[in-house]
């Protein structure tokens, strides 16, 4: 099918939905939280409106972005993990909920998109992309009042850190394509699990239990994919089980408590919240379980996907799982002048250590022995956590300052920056994001990685990242 063809294709599709109803409204991604319309709905038959009612909540977005990634520096990066300079990316976002009756909701979330990469004057690296992804689709029903059942692909959300979330499971493999370090993209688009939720409201919390069980065996690791797939290999990979419960202890005072299951080892997690003053609120999650180092997991994982052989030497290590702690605490303070300051400490105990860089760095040495290996599976375990969203330094701190209508009303500026604790170098991110009207925005974010050459941001593919989009709500 030619490409301009396949990529009407999957623009009609996604946009399908808004020929057939009207929009009531708008609504952003389908959260964990049960929705208030049905919390709310009558629980008696006949009580509520007639089902001939029903309505569909929805906005589509259309967008486009376009990106520019400067190489950093002559450090030897294979072609197959090397960013393409710049992309080109044309989309469309649906996201959509329908009150089928009193008691069953329908949610969506679907994106097609086309992009486009080029770059460092070699043609293999070139990479275009045309993609339907289905994020979200699944109904909820309210078996008894209080009692709500999800069945389908849902992308759950966990944690209340901002740079890092150890207690957000279902995030690995789940993110695709997307641009800079914006971390609310990382958590909002992305890709859902298929399973069965359970969740009971009660007046004083919230107990929910979750099945999502394997699909697919796991997949490569790859930069870029193509197509309108379900990729189950990114989202069903594995057997998953969790139970999540909260409890509002009043005095602004509701942890959150988590125990999921994989591949017979448990995780544990705790998420809390304490207000301090009506502007500031300190937050603290953790998690914590048996699993191998980082370097080891990666490798572990190039193993049984096929990047490496199964001779292979481990020069990373190959060590055995152990119990790790991961947490990121810290504090958020807004101002009546809509100033709002986030500092947090990020730890990774299973991360990179300052010592294990530097070993990194030195077997990677040009002329040093099976340097050319140890260039690939340090590149291969980078791209792993980048995938992962995981921490790959043991510690790190981040800093994030926004401000709301600086200058012009409805102009918002927003800056942030990642400092790495172990091999001390910095990543800066500073962003423009305009709202010209209601349906017109337009951003912009730049980026860039300061550090010496044998640390983890100087060390890195590109020395930063510029980003404009434009983006239309329909």
């Amino acid at each position: 099918m030619p490409a301009r063809a396949s990529l009407a294709w999957l623009v009609g599709l996604a946009v399908a939905p808004l020929c057939h109803a009207q929009v009531a409204g708008s609504v952003g991604a389908a959260s964990d939280t049960v929705p208030a319309a049905i919390l709310d709905a009558p629980t008696q038959a006949g009580a509520g409106p007639a089902a001939s009612s029903s309505t569909l909540t929805q906005t589509t977005l259309l967008g486009i972005d376009r990106e520019w990634l400067p190489a950093a520096h002559d450090i030897p990066i294979p072609d197959h993990v090397r960013d393409p300079d710049n992309l080109m990316r044309f989309y469309i976002d649906n996201r959509a909920q329908w009150r089928a009756s009193d008691s069953v909701y329908l949610f969506s979330s679907i994106k097609a998109s086309a992009l486009e990469g080029y770059g460092y004057g070699n043609v293999s690296l070139e990479s275009r992309s045309a993609r339907l992804d289905l994020r979200e689709l699944y109904a909820r029903t309210r078996v008894v009042p209080g009692s709500f059942i999800d069945v389908g692909r849902i992308n759950v959300n966990n944690g209340v850190g901002v740079s890092y979330n150890p207690t957000d499971f279902f995030r690995e493999h789940a993110t695709v394509d997307t641009f800079t370090h914006d971390y609310a993209s990382w958590t909002n688009d992305r890709l859902g699990s298929f399973m069965v939720r359970w969740e009971k409201v009660f007046e004083s919390g919230t107990l929910s239990a979750i099945y999502s069980p394997k699909l697919a065996e796991p997949g490569a690791i790859r930069q870029f994919t193509t197509g309108a797939g379900l990729q189950l290999d990114r989202t069903n990979f594995s057997n998953r089980f969790m139970i999540k419960a909260n409890h509002d202890f009043g005095a602004d005072f509701s942890p959150e408590v988590l125990v999921y299951h994989e591949d017979n080892r448990w995780k544990f997690g705790l998420n809390l919240t304490k207000g301090i003053n009506e502007a500031s609120t300190f937050f603290f999650e953790w998690a914590g379980g048996n699993s191998p180092s980082f370097s080891s997991e990666a490798f572990q994982y190039g193993i049984s996907t096929g990047a490496f052989g199964p001779d292979t030497p481990a020069l990373g290590g190959y060590g055995g799982a152990s119990f790790q702690n991961q947490l990121s605490t810290g504090f958020n303070y807004t101002t009546l002048s809509k100033l709002n300051i986030i500092l947090s400490y990020n730890y990774n105990q299973a991360g990179l250590s300052r010592a294990e860089w530097n070993r990194w760095f030195a077997m990677g040495k040009p002329g040093a022995p099976s340097a050319s290996l140890a260039s690939s599976e340090f590149w291969y375990m980078r791209t792993y956590g980048s995938e992962m969203r995981q921490l790959e330094d043991r510690q790190t701190a981040f800093l994030r300052i926004e401000q709301d209508d600086l200058v012009l009303r409805h102009l918002t500026f927003a800056t942030f920056v990642v400092a790495d604790l172990e091999t001390h170098s910095y990543l800066l991110n500073a962003s423009l994001d305009y709202r010209i009207s209601d349906r017109w925005r337009v951003q912009f974010q730049a980026e860039r990685k300061f550090g010496k050459k044998l640390s983890e941001f100087g060390s890195d593919s590109t020395s930063g990242e510029y980003l404009l989009s434009l983006k239309c709500y329909l």
